[in-house]
Formats: structure tokens, sequence, C-alpha cells
């Protein structure tokens, strides 16, 4: 069992009120590269990991889509994540990856990794981290990649995505003493959805 996850448009414990001013930024944001356009996740599924640091999550309409804002408060713990539940069956072939276009809205890079949630007992597999510069990025994470890191190998980078089910996707940032904003427009995995709450956007 995993700890019940506060909604996306609450605020965290301790966490920073949203600004309104990021709504309005968010509407000002150049276009993400190919319009930020994955097919994946909704982003309104979306929700604060309460063990990170606090965060504020907000969603912006911007015609037919969404953009979702993220608001970083500068705690002690070394990472940010936030996460979207549900169940997917995750392909794993050399060409397979999870995407996700995100615009960083502070001064310098930060370090941004995507954590898979693996079967009931929610087993956590995180990638490497890849640096997130100011402005747009497209990250992409190889899901059939024998790199990531999880407890059957004592932390270090060198698993593979087992065969269960895919019962979480998570953005781990990290960003220890560090605020800001972030803005992201698609989230997209290699997989199919299997139970309520995989659902495609």
């Amino acid at each position: 069992m995993t700890p019940e996850l506060p909604p996306l448009t609450a605020t965290t414990s301790g966490g920073p009120e949203f600004p309104a001013s990021a709504q309005s930024r968010a509407k000002e944001l150049p276009e993400a590269p190919d319009g930020g356009k994955l097919r994946g996740l909704r982003l309104l599924d979306w929700s604060a990991d309460p063990d990170g640091n606090a965060v504020k999550l907000d969603t912006v309409k911007l015609g037919d889509r969404t953009r979702v804002a993220v608001e970083l408060s500068a705690g002690r713990k070394e990472y940010t994540a936030i996460r979207c539940e549900g169940g997917w069956s995750l392909k794993n072939g050399d060409d397979d990856q999870t995407s996700v276009y995100i615009f960083n809205d502070t001064t310098a890079p930060l370090r941004v990794s995507a954590a898979f949630s693996m079967g009931d007992d929610f087993a956590w597999f995180e990638s490497p981290t890849q640096e997130l510069k100011p402005g747009w990025n497209k990250l992409e994470y190889a899901q059939g990649a024998g790199s990531f890191k999880a407890r059957a190998v004592k932390w270090h980078y060198a698993a593979a995505l087992p065969a269960a089910e895919c019962r979480a996707v998570n953005l781990v940032i990290y960003n220890a003493g560090r605020s800001g904003q972030l803005f992201f427009d698609g989230v997209g995995i290699a997989g199919e959805a299997s139970r309520n709450g995989g659902r495609k956007k």
C-alpha cells in the first residue's frame, strides 16, 4: 500500500502558495517543440509525492491542451517528485522510451530522472538523471535500458524493468535548496493502459 497522495490542486504541507502570476506565465511561454504533443499520460492525473520537498501543482488550459505548472520550494530534501498513478504494461524494446516536454523557468540547469513504480508493492526503478536546461527540454528515458536504480541491485544503476505491471510513473526533480517554476506540456510512455487510472490523454 502507498500513502494517499494529495490531489493535483492541493498545496502539500508546508508548501508554497501557488502564485497567480504562474497562470499568466504559463500562457506566455513559447510553444514546446512539436507543440509538446505526446501520446501518453493525462496531465490532469498528476499529484505530489509527500516524501519529497513540498511542491504545488496547477493546471492551465491552452485551448484544447493542458499545461501543468510546478512550483518548487527550496526544501531540505534532495528532490521533489510528482507522480501519475494507474496501471500500464510497459514495452522494453531498444526504441521504447518515456518522453516529457518540460520548460525550466529558472536561470540554471536542474537534474531530472524518471522512475517507475512496478508491481503491487510499487518497487522503485529510477533512471539516471538528465540535465534540464533553462527553457524547453524534451527529456527521453529508455525503458529497455539495464541502468535503473533499484533495491534488488543495492541501489546501483544496474537493473532492467521487470515484467510486472507499472503502477505509477514518477518524475524526480533534484532541487535541494532551490525554488522556482517548471511547466510541462506532455508525458508519453511506450505501453498500454491495463486498468482504470492508466488513461491516455
